[in-house]
């Protein structure tokens, strides 16, 4: 939950790179989920 919280508002700086972010993002979490599967 904080790593959200911390994302949403590093966001706020790099409103340009959203794209970018997204993919992280759901490639942190698709690995993550996996780890944890």
């Amino acid at each position: 939950m904080a790593i959200i919280y911390y994302l949403s508002f590093y966001k706020r700086d790099f409103i340009n790179n959203d794209i970018l972010l997204l993919a992280i993002i759901s490639n942190l979490v698709m690995t993550y989920v996996y780890e944890w599967t």
